[in-house]
């Protein structure tokens, strides 16, 4: 074609030489669309998209002028655009920067020409190029061009003068040319996009206004499909913010109708975002469609197939730089554009194909018609818009709803229409080859689908009234494979390896995919429990064809919805329960919510996860639901508790429970990540990188999250993400209350989601101290005594109450099925290097807890108490109570051999009450063992009750707890404990050595014995028997006198001063009346051994006045544990005889160390003092130990 002839003087001349107006003043923009056809050789050649140039041949001749030119083409091979123009030096091609055009697709490319101001010293002209609306990197600097006013445009080929002189070498390829736009102007970078997004079988741009192509949805809906096919790198999501509009992502006549139509966010027309691009007829230069084409017979001697193309500019008369019609030469170049969709939109819409969706009588009919509704929609803006603002499909999904006759057919097309890149045809031909590879998944469903990497979500209206309408298709009546295929779709949308991941998620998320998502799931779970019933119910002999007791469970049943339950004992240490459907849910939701995250989601999944446990006791009749595991029961109550079977409500529990610890640990990885990936390269060390989590299990890597535990000290706020990591914690710590958790706890009636539950508190508790504090102002674990310790025997609980109280991070200890002792402290000896310094932080911050029954040991010993109980039963669980209990206490006793801060935390209440506690229960046992024993060896009762009246002449009563009565060859411990040989007895051992491990710590290695025993006498249960308190004594008072008896032997100067103090603590129980006959004789027992070890020399290491002041005490505390012990062998009562072995033992220790009870400090100076206030003399005003009073 040629351009117009009005041209104006040259700014860049001095010769007055006339160029083409927009050279000069405004600049040109030049827009086309262009099509490669998909070639099997050499991609090779040059596509020529403009090329203006002055006249060449007899008419550059006789008037002489130079030859001007601007020429652009494509370089198939190189991918990259090319500008060549007369003003380049040594006639040097200038390139943009690489742009892959993808072959068979349509691109949109738009080249500005920006002439150079005048002033202006360089005089550069700038050359931008748009492609699919979006910028290029760099722009072409270029010389000015004078092209005279009569220069010609050439489309497809090099102006005839590059192509004479050889300038542009290579073939022509074949390629399509859609509509060609050149206006007057400079159009911006969104005039650019919204060319793009009008498509390019629209020719509307070409009238001015358009009345049929306003909406923003349908308009999005067509530009997210043409940006997938584009071969964009990255996600349509990029795309969108490379343009600038990514609001579109939005778009959606749903979204609208959620934001109100007073909100102008939620309008749905371009206008919002800038996209409603009108064409000025003033500065058309010129427009050609093909459907302008007229036939056009050439002048001359030599015959071409040619046809004229209508500049649809020149309607305009007041154009003055409008150009001429174009001449089109080859045969059959020139096709009409028009399509299928085109014929729908002017014979009224896809409105009119919804009769043959209406007339269908199967599946196979029904998919064909929404087939042809989705080809007429394809890319199409008018006829989308026509179902979704104009209510075509809120019509389609009453057509189908009255259908009831959806199968997988019919839901692959409705897919279709709200997903691009999903082919029906392929994901058929896909599942025919798996069924005859025989690989086919649960249920027939494959997990992964061909090419759903390309997938993307386009429609938003589609999948609302379509697919996500619970009233299109019933879950109850159609079984489990059509809900299974639509998350299998739902999950390939957003699969890790989908480039349009993020889109897809978010645009999903717009959607409600998450309440929807769990409300499948709740519905799929109640379905499965009505399944299982019935199949109980099937087994069952109702006689006479009685019609069975649940009719909905029979339904469920038949419909397919039935599938083999998971042990609970699997599944409580991180096995998968292998449910397709409910795997699917978690799946879905997990990735979607990795993109996108409200306090919203939270409480709804909290929501569904506490609905839950309505789920499972509603199937606890008939099946191996309900209280599986017999929680509250004696084990020989329970049967065959390891094949105790999970209930489909408690599945879904669990996987709920799952993907919140998921959510937690891969949100903070994600702020961490984001962290390491800004601070660049530089001499710190990397961190590990951080992988994707899966709940339930261990996760070695998670460094921030180990460091959150120090809440103590700055180390943990010494990470540049730690405020934000924080933040992101405290969003769950607010949905995530104490009270959730117990509720959780209080309601789970098996082991597999309570260990998931109490795992999931701990988590929170290490790593976020708003939760924390929460948690302690709640009661701490105080609550949860009657709910955990029924699952004492649980490997997983178990492991997570060690890991708090031994300050080891959850997610650094993997899941066991059985707690082996060895294994147990291998494991936490290769954490004790972190241990020691989380323990070191928080000493100084470690505040005593107003009562010890709220903190982690008391719970742990209450769940170590019903371990001994459960222990002398010889069945499975007996021996999963006496393996815990092995492993736990062998581990806790060799972490206080070699972690300092479990060392110092035994020396507090927090530690000290609840092993207390738990021996005297450990006592109770043994007493009651020994009390039906006795009963069972008796032909008659010792004791009658004679109602006539009390016999004043009857004979004195054996004192209770009377020397004589105590058995020699025994201790305490083997008495009221065990023996280590005891087998299914001795559970109680172990507890008994960690005592002693306390105890002699205290006594060898620091000052504060006494205070320490003094607690531990003090810390037995309000509610517990005299039998049992004196049982606690016993054994107590037996190891403080080993634990004694061996520090002195060392001769250390702090164990002597610490065993005088326990002395003097046994002592002040002993005045206090606690004790009887047997621990009063071991009291003195100790006392003498402290005393002759003093007196023997057994002190070398001592001072000579270090020794006598110790000597003198130990004296006066002999004496008075002697005193004392004779007075209580006086009869206390008329009918009491009193304890005469007692009186003897006592007197006999007293003769056999009579010398050493009398020694007093001799000598003067300054020991006179010390000896007035040993003998009790009235100077000195005060006395170490008070005298009891006569009559106590």
């Amino acid at each position: 074609t040629g351009l117009a002839n009005a041209g104006t003087v040259s700014p860049f001349s001095n010769t007055g030489e006339r160029i083409w107006t927009p050279l000069a003043i405004t600049g040109f923009s030049y827009a086309t669309w262009i099509r490669i056809p998909r070639q099997t050789g050499n991609d090779t050649g040059n596509i020529f998209l403009l090329d203006i140039s002055s006249p060449y041949g007899s008419h550059a001749e006789a008037t002489g002028a130079s030859i001007e030119y601007l020429s652009i083409w494509f370089d198939i091979k190189q991918q990259r655009f090319t500008v060549l123009s007369s003003t380049s030096a040594r006639r040097e091609p200038t390139w943009f920067p690489v742009s892959p055009l993808r072959q068979g697709v349509w691109h949109h490319v738009v080249v500005t020409y920006l002439p150079a101001k005048r002033g202006v010293i360089a005089r550069k002209a700038t050359l931008g190029l748009f492609v699919d609306g979006r910028p290029l990197e760099a722009d072409v600097r270029l010389d000015n061009i004078s092209l005279p006013p009569n220069a010609s445009v050439y489309i497809g080929v090099p102006n005839p003068y590059l192509a004479v002189n050889a300038v542009v070498k290579g073939s022509l390829p074949l390629w399509d040319l859609g509509p060609t736009l050149m206006l007057s102007t400079i159009i911006s970078n969104l005039d650019a996009t919204a060319f793009f997004m009008s498509g390019p079988d629209f020719p509307g741009a070409f009238w001015g206004d358009r009345p049929q192509r306003l909406s923003l949805a349908a308009t999005g809906t067509a530009a997210f499909a043409m940006l997938a096919e584009s071969g964009e790198q990255g996600s349509v999501a990029g795309a969108l913010r490379r343009r600038e509009v990514h609001r579109l992502e939005a778009a959606g006549t749903v979204n609208r109708m959620r934001l109100g139509p007073g909100n102008r966010q939620g309008s749905d027309s371009l206008s919002v975002l800038g996209l409603l691009y009108m064409v000025p007829p003033e500065n058309l230069v010129f427009g050609y469609i093909a459907s302008s084409a007229i036939p056009h017979v050439s002048k001359g001697t030599k015959g071409h197939y040619s046809r004229r193309i209508l500049n649809m500019g020149r309607v305009n008369a007041s154009n003055g730089t409008v150009s001429a019609d174009a001449i089109v030469y080859g045969v059959g170049s020139v096709a009409s554009p028009y399509c299928f969709a085109d014929n729908v939109q002017w014979v009224g819409g896809p409105s009119i194909l919804m009769p043959i969706v209406n007339a269908a009588r199967s599946t196979r009919s029904l998919a064909l018609a929404l087939r042809l509704i989705r080809e007429s929609v394809h890319r199409h803006p008018p006829n989308l818009e026509m179902l979704q603002l104009g209510g075509g499909y809120r019509m389609l999904g009453i057509l189908l709803s009255q259908k009831k006759i959806m199968d997988a057919g019919v839901i692959d097309q409705c897919f279709a229409l709200a997903v691009h890149g999903f082919m029906p045809h392929i994901i058929q031909d896909h599942e025919v080859n798996m069924m005859n590879s025989s690989m086919s998944s649960t249920l027939g469903v494959p997990q992964t689908w061909p090419y759903s990497e390309r997938w993307v979500f386009t429609d938003l209206d589609a999948m609302k009234y379509l697919l996500l309408n619970h009233q299109v298709w019933d879950m109850k009546n159609s079984g489990p494979d059509l809900p299974l295929r639509l998350l299998s779709f739902f999950n390939g949308l957003v699969a890790q390896d989908s480039a349009q991941k993020a889109f897809n998620s978010r645009r999903l998320h717009m959607l409600g995919i998450v309440r929807w998502t769990l409300h499948l799931m709740l519905e799929a779970a109640e379905l499965f429990t009505l399944g299982e019933i019935g199949v109980s119910q099937a087994e069952q002999d109702y006689g006479d064809g009685s019609t069975p007791p649940n009719s909905n469970a029979a339904a469920a049943m038949n419909s397919g919805w039935y599938c083999v339950a998971p042990l609970v004992a699997s599944t409580s240490v991180g096995g998968d329960p292998d449910n397709a459907m409910l795997q699917g849910c978690k799946t879905l939701l997990r990735r979607v919510l990795t993109f996108m995250l409200t306090p919203s989601d939270l409480e709804a999944i909290a929501e569904a996860t506490v609905y839950s446990i309505a789920i499972t006791t509603s199937g606890s009749s008939g099946v191996s639901g309900g209280k599986q595991q017999g929680a509250g029961k004696l084990p020989n109550e329970m049967e065959n508790p390891n094949e105790a079977k999970l209930m489909p409500g408690a599945v879904a529990r669990v996987y709920l429970l799952r993907l919140i610890e998921e959510l937690v640990v891969d949100g903070v990885n994600e702020i961490i990540a984001s962290a390491m990936e800004s601070s660049g390269e530089g001499d710190a060390p990397a961190e590990p990188t951080l992988q994707a989590h899966i709940g339930g299990g261990a996760s070695t890597n998670q460094s921030y999250l180990t460091t959150a535990m120090m809440r103590g000290s700055s180390a943990a706020r010494k990470h540049p993400k730690h405020q934000q990591a924080q933040a992101f914690l405290s969003a769950f710590a607010g949905v995530l209350t104490p009270v959730w958790f117990a509720c959780l706890l209080e309601g789970c009636h098996e082991e597999a989601s309570a260990s998931a539950v109490f795992r999931l508190m701990i988590l929170m508790l290490q790593s976020s101290p708003m939760f924390a504090e929460a948690f302690e102002a709640a009661g701490g674990f105080a609550p949860l005594v009657l709910s955990i310790p029924k699952y004492s025997t649980c490997p997983s609980i178990a492991m997570s109450m060690l890991s708090q109280l031994l300050q080891v991070h959850i997610l650094h200890l993997p899941c066991l099925g059985v707690l082996d002792a060895d294994l147990l402290c291998e494991i936490f000896d290769s954490e004790t290097e972190a241990v020691e310094s989380i323990g070191r932080a928080r000493s100084g911050s470690r505040a005593s807890s107003s009562d010890p029954s709220c903190g982690i040991f008391a719970l742990l010993a209450e769940c170590l108490g019903r371990n001994i109980q459960l222990a002398p039963f010889d069945n499975d669980v007996g021996w999963k109570a006496r393996q815990t209990n092995k492993a736990v206490l062998q581990l806790l006793s060799q972490q206080h051999q070699v972690s300092k801060a479990f060392r110092d935390f035994c020396r507090t209440p927090d530690f000290l009450e609840p092993l207390a506690q738990a021996l005297c229960l450990v006592h109770d046992e043994k007493l009651q063992r020994m009390q039906k024993q006795d009963q069972q060896g008796e032909t008659e009762p010792s004791d009658t009750f004679q109602p006539e009246g009390i016999d004043c002449a009857r004979p004195k009563a054996t004192r209770r707890g009377s020397l004589k009565m105590v058995p020699s060859d025994v201790t305490p411990t083997e008495r009221f404990v065990g023996c280590p040989d005891e087998g299914m007895g001795s559970s109680g051992i172990g507890m008994v050595h960690l005592l002693h491990l306390v105890l002699q710590h205290a006594v060898v290695s620091g000052p504060f014995a006494a205070p320490l025993v003094n607690a531990l006498f003090r810390s037995f249960p309000i509610h517990a028997s005299p039998e049992q308190v004196e049982a606690f004594h016993l054994v107590l008072i037996e190891h403080c006198r080993d634990v004694v008896e061996s520090s002195l032997e060392t001769g250390e100067s702090i164990a002597i001063a610490n065993c005088i103090g326990v002395s003097s603590v046994v002592l002040d129980r002993l005045m206090a009346g606690f004790f009887t006959s047997e621990p009063i004789l071991e009291a003195t027992k100790m006392i003498i051994a402290t005393l002759k070890c003093l007196t023997n020399g057994g002190a070398g290491s001592l001072g000579s006045a270090e020794l006598t002041l110790l000597a003198a005490d130990a004296a006066h505390l002999a004496r008075l544990i002697c005193i004392t012990a004779l007075q209580r062998c006086r009869p206390m009562s008329t009918y009491d005889e009193g304890d005469d072995e007692l009186k003897t033992a006592v007197l006999c220790i007293i003769a056999a160390n009579i010398e050493s009870l009398l020694i007093v400090p001799t000598g003067g100076g300054q020991q006179t003092p010390r000896k007035q206030t040993l003998m009790g003399s009235s100077n000195s005003g005060t006395s170490l130990f008070p005298t009891p009073s006569p009559s106590s």
